[in-house]
């Protein structure tokens, strides 16, 4: 025996098993029916044939539903012996008399069998041919699609009411037997086709309304109108039985699909069946609740929804809400990018405002900075805002949406779906607040003498504001190049490494206001090929300015062109704003080695650079490294940018490196900073190294008062080995060759330099590491000549 294989309830399939399913499709989902109709790409004369064939398959359906009545009808009139207490005036005179010579039921029945069986026939073959026409002229009206959704229910209908008609009336009656004819034609036919149409189309209530209301409604109102209109008692009979027979018929269907697994489920619900529906009167509480239980499965039914019943966008905009309150509860406080997602779609009503989004990312970063905080009383610190901030977060999620009237009248559109977030946030706020006394308790068990903020290795950013030194001369500097400077188009800002040009970039925007718009792309160890390099590039500019691309950008091969189309798109969002953008290039020496692979191609590429920025103002390039644009050549970078405005990043001077060694609360021995600033001429790096390890030291002794024995074990311990990430990096990194290890060495040993090795000396000396005093030269900072002596 083969496994049984358990079928995915929202397999949304298009290609039918048989007709008969593509038949039920055309009466409960005419968009998969479209769906299937267009994979055919079928032409004029294809459509007309599947129509045919679609409608010879429901002939024989009808053929024996309408025998079945037309039996039930003769039967009800020889049984209720109507030609004998009805008018006279009714019924033919012939039909009449002989009428009368029948005795009982038996002969009745019979006569009206033979009478009339050759008019079923008749009407039936008329009926179904002005079905058939009616069908295929609907069908060119509004295609395929609208022919079998339409014209199958219609079209038959018509067949349905018209075979009755001409089998229980022509032949018998004239005159007011007119109204019997169209009563049959209005609750048969129009009890069949309108019910029908109307009941699976939606009706006039919700929930339970829609289900039963369409179709008995429609096909009781229709049948009831018409038989009432222009029949007469037996009419309405008829009629009226029609608009409840197959009303009710449709009423059945849809009940046996919402009952047969109660309560409803979210992988077995009549949404799934039917394309126009609406029970959430009755089915709404049951599905969020289960949404809640298993927000996967949910999600899925959400996606189906919003790909499969446009008409329930509504319910599939509630359900993705429910969903999405119940990831964020899960999540609580691990801020993972997926799980905090909004859902994503423009429904009225259901719209996430603004206001939220601008509101979680101070959350994520305030998060973010206590997570990665090591020294506990600032970690409580930052949590202390954490909670500040789920705060000010539940607040926004608090504030109920407007309803509009039809919110008012609609069960689904008066759900207060915020709720889902509040009650998410709340249990963020609970989680939060706990740990937040673990936190508060463990910093009272461990308080550290002063909170260590220095940073001994990556870039300073927004978070270590405390210890970023604002260096008014650069900052003035800058700000007068930015602000007066008409065509800043190429800036160089150049100074060694670890001295806080990264970090300086990083704080321009707080240096310069809403003017300016910063886009920031380091290139160390980051790019592959030029064409890497312009794909980050515009990935960095879409970053900062928020935009998507659905495509990927397909880079020209040449290296220039690729440029040109890359700063046109640059140029087009520029002139888009009232703001000046500044691409900054960090580490550009990298850039170097992949555009001397090909000179020819690489000074084009320059070039165009050079063209770009002589003939613009709103966008400037800022170049950031150590080497001078004269040391790079094929293509020669000092061709290109002769007119680059250089800034150089230094060191820090006496009081601004007092002021850094000052951060930490701690009680300095005289004399102390004056000695850390001697030993590291204001290098940031070695000053952020140092005290670092001057609060762990006093942290560690409870002690806050700093002895030249403390500074010494600092040094030890931070700067005096091997790798401390200045020293070694001056050392593998900018005296890459055996020419500048002998400078070094011959400056350090007070040696004569040759006279070949002079061009290096004067290069280390603009970098700056090292100083001519009279006629001799020493490295600029001791902290590199002691280290040097040791590991070099």
């Amino acid at each position: 025996m083969k496994p049984k294989i358990d079928k995915d309830p929202f397999e949304y399939h298009i290609v039918p098993g048989s007709n008969w399913e593509l038949i039920w499709w055309a009466a409960t989902d005419e968009r998969r029916l479209e769906r299937y109709t267009n994979s055919l790409n079928l032409n004029f004369l294809r459509e007309r044939l599947l129509f045919l064939k679609l409608f010879l398959y429901l002939v024989p359906v009808v053929t024996v539903t309408c025998f079945l009545l037309w039996i039930l009808g003769i039967g009800f009139i020889a049984l209720a012996d109507l030609p004998a207490i009805t008018p006279a005036s009714i019924w033919e005179t012939r039909f009449l008399e002989q009428w009368q010579e029948l005795a009982n039921f038996e002969t009745k029945f019979a006569y009206l069998f033979t009478t009339s069986v050759g008019d079923l026939v008749f009407g039936l073959v008329f009926g179904l041919g002005g079905g058939l026409v009616f069908g295929l002229v609907f069908g060119l009206v509004f295609g395929l699609v609208g022919g079998l959704v339409v014209g199958l229910v219609v079209g038959l209908g018509v067949g349905l009411g018209v075979g009755l008609v001409f089998g229980l009336g022509v032949g018998l009656v004239f005159g007011l037997g007119v109204g019997l004819v169209f009563g049959l034609v209005g609750g048969l036919g129009a009890g069949l086709g309108a019910g029908l149409v109307g009941g699976l189309s939606g009706g006039l209530g919700v929930g339970l309304g829609v289900d039963l209301g369409g179709g008995l409604g429609v096909g009781l109102g229709v049948g009831l109108g018409v038989g009432l209109g222009v029949g007469l008692g037996v009419g309405l009979v008829f009629g009226l039985g029609g608009g409840l027979v197959f009303g009710l018929g449709v009423g059945v269907v849809w009940l046996y699909y919402y009952f047969k697994n109660l309560p409803p489920k979210l992988d077995d619900n009549v949404y799934l069946v039917f394309g126009r529906i609406d029970v959430s009167l009755l089915a709404e509480k049951r599905l969020i609740q289960q949404s809640r239980e298993n927000p996967d499965l949910a999600a899925r039914f959400v996606r189906f929804l919003f790909e499969n019943r446009p008409t329930n966008h509504n319910l599939a905009a509630l359900l993705s809400h429910v969903v999405a309150g119940r990831r964020w509860e899960a999540a609580a406080l691990e801020m993972e990018e997926k799980a905090l997602e909004f859902p994503d779609f423009e429904i009225n009503g259901f719209t996430i405002p603004d206001s939220w989004q601008k509101q979680l990312e101070p959350l994520k970063k305030t998060l973010i900075a206590a997570e990665q905080q090591t020294q506990i009383s600032l970690k409580k610190e930052q949590f202390e805002d954490f909670v500040q901030e789920l705060k000010k977060m539940h607040d926004y999620v608090s504030v109920a949406r407007s309803l509009t009237f039809r919110d008012r009248l609609s069960a689904t559109r008066r759900i207060d779906w915020h709720i889902y977030y509040r009650e998410a946030i709340a249990e963020w706020v609970r989680i939060a607040r706990q740990q937040l006394q673990e936190i508060t308790a463990e910093a009272e068990r461990t308080e550290p003498i002063a909170a260590n903020i220095y940073k001994t290795g990556d870039s300073l950013t927004d978070l270590d504001e405390r210890v970023f030194i604002d260096r008014l001369d650069l900052k003035n500097e800058l700000s007068q190049v930015l602000y007066t400077t008409k065509g800043f188009s190429v800036l160089f800002l150049r100074g060694q490494r670890r001295v806080g040009k990264t970090s300086l970039v990083k704080f321009l925007p707080l240096l310069l206001g809403k003017r300016f718009t910063v886009i920031y792309l380091d290139l160390q160890g980051n790019i592959t090929s030029v064409p890497d390099f312009l794909r980050k590039l515009r990935t960095a500019f879409n970053k900062a300015l928020a935009l998507k691309e659905e495509e990927v950008w397909e880079l020209p091969e040449h290296w220039s062109e690729a440029l040109q189309v890359l700063l046109h798109y640059f140029a087009q969002h520029a002139a888009a704003e009232n703001v000046r953008y500044i691409l900054a290039i960090d580490e550009y020496e990298e850039l170097h080695p992949h555009l001397a692979k090909n000179s020819e191609q690489g000074a084009a590429f320059l070039g165009t650079f050079r063209h770009f920025a002589q003939h613009q103002t709103a966008i400037s390039f800022m170049w950031i490294g150590l080497k001078f644009f004269s040391e790079l050549k094929n293509p020669n970078w000092n061709e290109y940018f002769v007119n680059a405005i250089p800034i150089t990043v230094g060191y820090l001077n006496r009081a601004e490196s007092f002021k850094l060694i000052g951060v930490a609360p701690l009680d300095y021995e005289a004399g102390l900073p004056e000695k850390i600033f001697e030993l590291t001429q204001g290098h940031p790096a070695l000053i952020q190294k140092i005290c670092y390890g001057i609060v762990n030291i006093a942290n560690e002794g409870g002690k806050r008062h700093i002895t030249w024995s403390d500074v010494e074990q600092s040094l030890d311990k931070m700067i005096y080995i091997t790798n401390n990430g200045v020293c070694d990096v001056f050392h593998s990194q900018t005296c890459e060759n055996e020419v500048d290890l002998d400078v070094v060495w011959s400056v350090i040993k007070k040696q004569p330099i040759p006279q070949e090795h002079r061009l290096r000396l004067r290069r280390l000396i603009e970098y700056g590491f090292i100083v001519e005093e009279a006629e001799n030269y020493r490295l600029q900072v001791p902290i590199f000549e002691t280290w040097w002596k040791k590991f070099a």
